[in-house]
């Protein structure tokens, strides 16, 4: 539904917690981290929670927009694909209205996550929970 004809964009990666976190020693956090990536002009933010053996990858794809631009602009429409390392569906979801999702990440099975919009794809490489 939401294929492009074009290849995907690879997303760059701007931001992670995971070094800022390096010296806490809270089990708790043990896994969990935050990404920031950008892809042209969407930003992706990923948030992993790993919870008892378990874990989640939720995420917000955010519209980079002039200051401009109207603040009544309809939501992205697309879905948030997971898939494994053979280019296989693993999981997908529809974005939600505020371009929010929710995914199950298998632990220690690298997977890429593709967000579909209707006119571009945008891939984040090797997610590993």
């Amino acid at each position: 539904m939401y294929e492009t004809k074009t290849a995907p964009i690879e997303a760059i990666l701007i931001m992670d917690t995971r070094s800022v976190r390096s010296g806490l020693r809270n089990q708790d956090l043990v896994g969990n981290w935050s990404r920031l990536y950008k892809a042209d002009q969407l930003y992706l933010d990923l948030s992993l929670k790993v919870e008892r053996g378990s874990a989640v990858l939720m995420g917000q794809v955010i519209e980079a927009r002039p200051t401009d631009a109207p603040a009544s602009e309809p939501a992205l429409k697309g879905q948030a694909c997971l898939k494994t390392l053979s280019d296989s569906l693993a999981a997908q979801v529809e974005l939600d209205e505020s371009g929010g999702f929710r995914l199950d990440l298998p632990r220690g099975i690298t997977h890429h996550l593709e967000v579909r919009l209707p006119n571009l794809t945008v891939r984040i490489s090797d997610l590993t929970a």
